[in-house]
């Protein structure tokens, strides 16, 4: 990685993102909405924060993953959505203000929710504890990952829902000693993060 990745670097590129209190889906107007929240931790190497889903899910089953989910009808916005599935599920309770921006929304193909991924950048975080719906909580160095991106082009994929669809798919690797890869939604994420700081 050409640009050297440090959280200065990092609150200066991603803060440019929309505003983080947007509590609307902008990119897809069908599906269900619901909302991840991507943590950077680390001042000497920025780290991401992942999860690894259980595999008797019915949804998204053994999948790394940010955390997050659907919105529940108490919450006010996409973002109070990001914070609660975030405490609930990693046992980390983060302020509005340190939330640094959002990126564009993404579709899941399969299950058809639309993503709005939040951006929280911390000096370092606390233990973190993983409920029912996380089988592993992970701590991968940023640059790592975004450098191990591969990218196919999907030919012939139907893009005709609302234009939602990418027609170029990414997987992200980190050499995880089983060969694990993050790919989805959660690739489609990563892949605005690389682009953003233009590495």
């Amino acid at each position: 990685m050409a640009t050297e990745l440090t959280l200065d670097v990092l609150c200066s590129a991603l803060s440019g993102a929309p505003h983080a209190g947007d509590a609307h889906v902008s990119a897809c107007t069908r599906g269900q909405a619901a909302a991840v929240m991507v943590i950077i931790c680390g001042r000497q190497r920025p780290r991401i924060i992942m999860t690894v889903r259980p595999p008797y899910l019915s949804r998204h089953a053994g999948e790394i993953s940010f955390p997050g989910g659907k919105v529940e009808a108490g919450d006010s916005d996409l973002l109070h959505t990001a914070l609660r599935e975030t405490e609930e599920e990693i046992g980390l309770r983060l302020e509005r203000d340190l939330v640094i921006g959002k990126l564009d929304d993404v579709v899941t193909r399969n299950s058809g929710f639309v993503i709005a991924p939040f951006v929280a950048v911390l000096d370092d975080v606390p233990v973190l504890r993983p409920s029912s719906e996380v089988e592993e909580i992970l701590e991968i160095p940023l640059d790592v990952l975004l450098d191990s991106m591969e990218s196919e082009i999907c030919a012939g994929l139907d893009a005709s829902e609302g234009g939602c669809s990418a027609e170029t798919t990414y997987t992200f690797g980190y050499g995880d000693s089983r060969g694990r890869k993050v790919w989805g939604a959660s690739a489609q994420i990563l892949a605005q993060i690389r682009g953003i700081l233009d590495v």
